[in-house]
């Protein structure tokens, strides 16, 4: 009769800690994928993809703008310079909150351009899950 109880109680044990990876799991990917698709859409130079990242509004900087004025300031950095990389040169870190639905998000990463110049960025966010997906609410720079 003990060795059933112990039994149990250890499967429960396994059962519990399996279900609240799942729950720690599912955000992390929602939110790597965040920083994948940014990784794209700068590689793409799709500005009006960047845009759709970002809540409604968003600050960037400090300041508030819509998606589509946040799209207009990424077309205007592609009208200057052709990108011809993304390059992360450090680890994605990402910090969630209490509830899991909203996280901190920083990484340092080289945007590279056509001309030979380059740029590094040192990215702090702050993310947001709004229905199933995850958007930037706040962020230091573009």
């Amino acid at each position: 009769m003990k060795r059933s109880t112990f039994a149990l109680s250890i499967a429960g044990l396994l059962v519990v800690f399996l279900l609240s990876g799942c729950f720690i799991i599912t955000p992390m990917v929602g939110v790597s994928n965040l920083i994948n698709d940014f990784e794209k859409y700068w590689e793409q130079e799709s500005y009006v993809a960047l845009g759709a990242l970002y809540t409604e509004p968003a600050f960037v900087g400090g300041t508030s703008y819509t998606r589509d004025q946040i799209a207009s300031l990424y077309g205007l950095i592609f009208l200057i310079k052709d990108v011809s990389y993304f390059q992360f040169l450090s680890d994605k870190n990402i910090s969630f909150k209490t509830g899991l639905n909203e996280a901190d998000v920083t990484f340092l990463a080289r945007i590279g351009y056509m001309d030979g110049t380059f740029v590094e960025n040192n990215y702090s966010w702050t993310v947001v899950k709004i229905g199933n997906k995850w958007y930037i609410t706040q962020s230091n720079s573009l």
